[in-house]
């Protein structure tokens, strides 16, 4: 007898087999969120997440309940803070075959936002054309914006909490803080002071088009004359204090030369340009013995003495250390440069100014030096350390960008080998002619650094300014600095 089975038959059969052999078999998954647990301010938000176990889908909606509280995005995952509650998000997973369904709530607090206040420090000392800090801090630990009320008067140099007095009178700084998700915006506070003219001592600083005040009046039926107007220009020249910003024999200083300018006398002390007005402060002869004095004096042209000067163009921070622990910090960054395989045969590095940096340089030598290998290039900054290298034959070709010391610059000029290069290509990692992705190592000096390639450069723990950025941002990018 033959008997017949249909293919759909024997296929149904096998599965339902199956689905019953393995209905008893599902395995339990799990839902967690993102963020674990949260809570928000009204006005808040959150973005929420959710994963499973098994890797399946998991969709997420607002409990019904909830919605005076907060509202949700399913599209985003974005929970926004509405009203003081408990806001909750619904997450499920209907499971499959081989995975039994799931559900998860997320209860996330919804409070009101908190209150925060703004208080300045001790007013800055300033004078006109002189700077201060303006200090003011929120009771959040937010940022603080500082705005000058008075611009005409104060103004802050850009992007920074430094002002600059720009005439006499009453400065007045707005301290804002605008709120986030948890803090409210805090009431604006002001603090004002005045900014006074500067005091000219024979030692202010008048730079920039500022007006310095001049001394205070003098009694003129006590200055006997010495019967030369030559003299008597002179002592007014010095009485006026004309000294502090034109020189002690009116050759300049932090203003012009204005020997032989005699017929410029009186406009000028009248408050021409940058000067002040001494309208009250002269005596009666005062002009005329001051255009005696400077046509008594002949003009001279002052021309550098460069030999003299050559000395003052070295940098003071091309010497190596002598400090045993920064000795002892050069010799292992060299070393762990070559553990690190980093140093090979026609490898190329950079190492920055600084005594620690150019220490590297040296132990970066031996090792060359030892195994008669050759550096393909060195970056410079160029010092003398750099160019023996290039003399010896350690070092093939120096890329400079700026020579820190005489060694360099007659480098630069004599050897072919050393080459100028620009520092707005050379630095540019994004531009072509860029070395950062072909330096395989970069020693440069800072004062925080990270794992993750982050560095401080710029200022120390206390606040204070230390040097410019050089190359640093640039080779933290290309991840090859050491």
């Amino acid at each position: 007898m033959t008997y017949k089975i249909s293919f759909s038959c024997l296929f149904m059969a096998i599965v339902a087999f199956g689905f019953s052999g393995m209905a008893s078999a599902k395995t339990n998954q799990t839902i967690a969120f993102s963020p674990a647990s949260a809570n928000i301010s009204v006005g808040g938000t959150v973005i929420v997440t959710a994963t499973s176990t098994s890797g399946l889908h998991v969709s997420l909606s607002q409990d019904s309940t909830t919605t005076n509280y907060c509202s949700f995005n399913r599209q985003t995952g974005l929970v926004t803070g509405k009203g003081v509650g408990m806001c909750k998000i619904n997450a499920s997973q209907g499971g499959n075959i081989t995975y039994a369904s799931a559900k998860a709530v997320l209860s996330i607090p919804v409070t009101q936002k908190l209150a925060q206040t703004i208080i300045f420090g001790a007013a800055p000392n300033i004078t006109v054309g002189g700077t201060g800090t303006v200090i003011a801090t929120a009771s959040s630990g937010l940022s603080v914006t500082l705005t000058s009320k008075s611009p005409t008067i104060c103004s802050f140099i850009t992007n920074t909490n430094t002002l600059k007095g720009q005439t006499a009178g009453t400065c007045t700084i707005a301290a804002d803080q605008v709120g986030d998700t948890k803090y409210l915006a805090a009431p604006e506070v002001t603090q004002s002071f005045s900014i006074s003219q500067q005091t000219s001592n024979g030692g202010g600083n008048g730079g920039g088009g500022t007006k310095l005040a001049v001394t205070a009046p003098f009694d003129c039926a006590t200055l006997a004359s010495s019967g030369n107007a030559a003299d008597d220009g002179r002592r007014a020249y010095i009485r006026l204090n004309c000294v502090s910003c034109h020189g002690q024999d009116a050759s300049g200083g932090m203003r012009p030369n204005i020997q032989d300018e005699s017929g410029d006398v009186g406009e000028a002390v009248n408050g021409e340009g940058a000067m002040p007005s001494y309208a009250g402060f002269l005596c009666p002869n005062d002009v005329v013995d001051l255009q005696a004095y400077l046509n008594s004096i002949s003009k001279t042209t002052k021309f550098l003495d460069w030999d003299d000067q050559l000395e003052k163009i070295v940098s003071g921070t091309t010497e190596i250390t002598k400090s045993p622990d920064r000795l002892l910090l050069a010799e292992w960054s060299a070393k762990f440069c070559d553990e690190a395989g980093l140093i090979y045969d026609g490898f190329s590095f950079q190492a920055g100014a600084g005594g620690t940096a150019l220490s590297i340089g040296i132990y970066f030598s031996e090792i060359l030096r030892e195994r008669k290998w050759k550096a393909r290039f060195a970056r410079g900054g160029s010092n003398k350390y750099l160019v023996k290298m290039l003399e010896e034959g350690l070092v093939e070709y120096i890329l400079d960008g700026q020579t820190f010391d005489l060694d360099g610059v007659r480098s630069m000029r004599d050897n072919p080998h050393h080459t100028w290069t620009s520092p707005f290509t050379s630095y540019n990692y994004h531009g072509k002619g860029n070395f950062s992705s072909m330096v395989d190592i970069v020693i440069l000096g800072a004062t925080e650094v990270d794992v993750n390639f982050n560095a401080n450069v710029v200022t120390h723990s206390d606040g204070y300014l230390l040097h410019g950025i050089g190359g640093w941002q640039n080779t933290l990018f290309g991840k090859c600095v050491i």
